[in-house]
């Protein structure tokens, strides 16, 4: 999928939650003598602590890696620990686990491939409405990457690790007291550095975009 036919995706979908929690209210639920509906402070107040699970594609940066040609889509997925202590703030720590593949610059498919597995600590404000919970944050990670180059005329496997950062937003669906749907978007930005046959280091941008949707269990 391009990235042409990925954004307008989700903010499609964001929309289409944020349409089934307005509809969601009650219409019998306005306070006493017919006056306005009272905040809903029940929806997000039940459990402080959550489990999430993600999954999605990611949109990987330019690499710069000499004979690379075109860059695929890849995938990504996390699990995340989340802990709320008030109705504005949340704290996330991620594992995840994220690649893609790219050609030759000859035509050659899949010769440099990519696994990242990032360890991620996000701070992350939240804003409830209802059902649905708009959230937005930044937080810090440690990358570890594994590349792999099989072409016609070399072949070789590279490791490495670095630190990182990384943004991302995205919106909460209540569906039961303990139980969500989510949507989000990520921003990822870390490099490595890829080291050829030869012992030849290149430095390799693993960072890109990740759009992934999942579901939250709150305890």
């Amino acid at each position: 999928m391009k990235r042409a036919v990925l954004f307008p995706a989700l903010i499609g979908l964001l929309f289409t939650m944020n349409c089934y929690a307005s509809e969601a209210v009650p219409a019998d639920s306005g306070g006493e003598e017919g006056g306005a509906p009272p905040p809903n402070r029940e929806v997000f107040e039940l459990g402080r602590h959550s489990l999430e699970i993600d999954g999605g594609v990611f949109l990987p940066s330019k690499q710069n890696i000499a004979g690379v040609g075109t860059i695929h889509t890849g995938y990504y997925t996390d699990v995340r620990y989340v802990f709320k202590p008030n109705d504005m703030f949340s704290f996330a720590s991620t594992l995840g686990l994220y690649g893609t593949n790219a050609d030759s610059s000859t035509g050659q498919s899949n010769v440099y491939s990519e696994v990242v597995i990032p360890f991620k600590e996000t701070v992350l404000l939240t804003v409830p409405i209802y059902r649905v919970q708009l959230y937005g944050g930044a937080g810090v990670g440690y990358y570890l990457a594994y590349a792999s180059i099989n072409g016609n005329t070399a072949t070789y496997n590279s490791n490495d690790s670095n630190f990182g950062y990384h943004f991302t937003s995205g919106a909460e669906l209540k569906v039961t007291p303990r139980i969500s749907l989510q949507a989000e978007a990520i921003w990822e930005y870390a490099w490595v550095h890829v080291r050829d046959a030869n012992g030849v280091s290149t430095k390799v941008d693993i960072g890109g975009t990740a759009i992934d949707a999942g579901i939250k269990i709150k305890f």
